[in-house]
Parts: C-alpha cells; structure tokens; sequence
C-alpha cells in the first residue's frame, strides 16, 4: 500500500498580508533613516563661515554664523544661476534665507526673483542709488509685499549679528561726506573680510570683489590686503597678492574657528599667510 503525505500551503491570506506588513515596515525603516539623514545634514554650522558662489562674471556671499542664521548677499540677474547653485548648498526642506542683502542695483533683479520663490524672509537694500534703480526697486517691493516678506532701505549705518553667540557680525557702514563710499565689512573672529561696494575701502586681511570691476580693484591696489578675492578667471590686474579666483560655476568657502580661517575651493594663485588652505 502506498502512503501519501499531504504538504500544507501557506494561505494567500497570510502571505498577502505579510508582504503588505513588511512593505510598512520597510518604509518606516526607510523614512527613519532619511529622517537621521536629513537632521544630520540640515544641522547649522559648527563655526561661522562664507560660502562663495560664482556666477557669470559675479560673486555672492552665502553668510552663515555658527548655530544658524543665514544672510545671502547678492541676487545677480533676472535669470541668474545663484537658485541653482543654491539648491546644491541647501537641503531640500530648509531653503529659506533669513536675510536677503542687497548691496547693488545689478543685483535686484534676482534679488527679486529670489523673493517670488519665497525662499526670503526679510529684504535690506544698501548702497544702491534709489533715482537710478526707481523701478526695479519698485518691482522688489512688490515682490516683498506680496509674498509678506519684511522690506528696508538701510540708510543709516547698521550691525547684523549671526550665530547664537553673534560670533559673526556684519557691519553696514553708509557713504560719508569726505567721499568715502559705502562699504561693507564682515568681522568673525581674526577675518575682517571688507565686501567691495565703492571705489574706497579700508585696510582689511581680506577684500572681497562682487564683481569684475577693474576700477575698483585698483582702488584696492593702494592698500593691498593680504587675500582678494574676485569673480573673473583673469585675476585683478591692478593687485599684486595673493587672490583667490571664484569663477562661474564655482564654489569657495571660508570658514572661522577660533583664530583660524581655513579655505576650501576656488583657485588660489599663492598661498596666503593669513588663510589655509585645504
């Protein structure tokens, strides 16, 4: 007589079910981890720092202090770059820009389109003439209140504190009747960092050119600092140091721990006592 033996099959039911629970687990597992992910890479910065990012023949500064706060200056043209190449800086979800520095009338035309976006909470327009940028000055304000985006036209001279101990400061000092122009300076730490907005600066370590503007490079000339950085892949002609080259496309970045400022990026046509680079 022969035997038989009987194999049990698993039910559809329970084998259906179990696909569907290891299908919830597997995304809870998976949302967790961008979770992790995305706190890790969404935390501020450990140190005060400046990201700097080419653009056609432009430069804009990415101001971040140590614990937070973040200060974009610059804005390019209508159909700039600088979205883009911020979207590579930030994380998907923290896009928004604390404060929106406007320092040049060439500028707000992105400046406006950055606003539209509503990746900007507040607007500071600076040693831009209002007669002669009357309309686009106009169009930035209407972007503002149209997104509820705070608007100002700094006037008078004003100090913007970063990070949570304000370990980066940046000083917004107007033109004055001896002639002087309008000047920007960046202090954190050892770098006081000088943002070319006129022909006259004071005597800094470092001196930052938005754009190719040979004139007032050699403004900068008469009192050298000891790095200049500029947005053109020809270099300043009219400055004899050291410069650090950030070109369209480009992204460099200074960073201030204590008494140290380390480099990373862009192209360095000799090394600079007062900057590592790395």
């Amino acid at each position: 007589m022969s035997s038989s033996r009987t194999v049990a099959q698993p039910s559809p039911h329970f084998s259906v079910g179990w696909r569907i629970r290891i299908a919830i687990l597997t995304g809870l597992l998976t949302l967790l981890l961008l979770l992790v992910v995305g706190l890790i890479l969404d935390r501020p910065p450990a140190n005060a720092q400046i990201t700097l990012i080419g653009t056609g023949n432009r430069l804009h500064l990415l101001v971040e202090g140590a614990g937070g706060g973040r200060v974009l200056i610059g804005g390019g043209p209508k159909e700039s770059e600088l979205p883009a190449a911020l979207g590579y800086q930030f994380v998907p979800w923290r896009t928004t820009i604390d404060l929106l520095l406007v320092v040049d009338q060439d500028d707000l035309p992105g400046a406006t389109a950055l606003v539209q976006r509503g990746q900007v909470r507040e607007v500071a327009v600076f040693g831009v003439e209002q007669q002669r940028s009357a309309a686009a000055l106009a169009a930035l304000r209407a972007a503002c209140a149209s997104q509820q985006t705070q608007y100002r036209f700094v006037v008078a001279a004003e100090r913007i504190a970063l990070g949570t101990a304000a370990q980066l400061l940046i000083d917004l000092v107007p033109a004055t009747d001896e002639g002087l122009a309008p000047r920007l300076i960046v202090h954190a730490g050892t770098l006081h960092a000088a943002v070319a907005l006129g022909a006259s600066l004071p005597a800094t370590p470092i001196a930052i050119l938005l754009s190719n503007d040979q004139a007032r490079a050699r403004a900068l000339a008469a009192q050298p600092p000891s790095l200049l950085i500029a947005p053109t892949a020809q270099g300043v002609t009219a400055f004899p140091g050291q410069q650090l080259l950030v070109t369209s496309g480009q992204r460099a970045r200074l960073t201030m721990t204590g008494a140290a400022i380390t480099l990373r990026g862009g192209t360095i046509t000799a090394e600079s006592p007062a900057v590592s680079s790395r």
